[in-house]
């Protein structure tokens, strides 16, 4: 891995642990409690997640071959959450850990072989727009530790609950 991705790589490793230590413990059951207010709960977090980092991936790799990975011109994100999220809600948990898991070696991988020329090559984001590899990079590791943030509230809510 070149030197200057060696920060992000850092930085999505421990995002990936904190992520797998605040659902560490947790039944199915509380798992698919609903964030306050909310339509989705731990589980379809999860599940969103796993949805979004492939095609995140996927888009990344486009970018570094120099092909342009176009969303569809009726690209909407919030139904490609939703519809992502649907198709996995009878999966249970440890199935969608095993895929965020793989999701993980996968972008590795992939930070692996990327040279340091590719860093500038552009594609599109589907929320942000046109951005460098360089800059599309951070908006992976900015989006896992948002909903993560979450998962971590929700987790003490539920282990709030619990001990009172």
């Amino acid at each position: 891995m070149i030197k200057e991705l060696e920060p992000i790589a850092d930085a999505l490793a421990a995002s990936h642990q904190q992520l797998l230590r605040a659902i560490h413990g947790l039944s199915e059951d509380e798992l698919r409690v609903p964030f306050p207010g909310r339509d989705w709960s731990i589980h379809d977090t999860l599940a969103h997640l796993a949805a979004n980092e492939a095609l995140m991936t996927d888009l990344a790799d486009a970018m570094t071959k120099g092909r342009r990975m176009n969303l569809p011109d009726d690209f909407d994100n919030d139904r490609f959450n939703a519809e992502s999220v649907a198709a996995r809600r009878d999966k249970p948990t440890p199935e969608i850990r095993q895929e965020i898991d793989r999701n993980q070696q996968e972008l590795f991988r992939f930070l692996s072989q990327v040279e340091p020329e590719q860093l500038q090559r552009r594609g599109t984001h589907p929320l942000q727009g046109e951005l460098t590899l360089r800059e599309f990079l951070p908006v992976i590791y900015s989006h896992r530790v948002m909903h993560t943030r979450d998962i971590v509230e929700q987790t003490r809510r539920i282990q709030r609950k619990e001990s009172a």
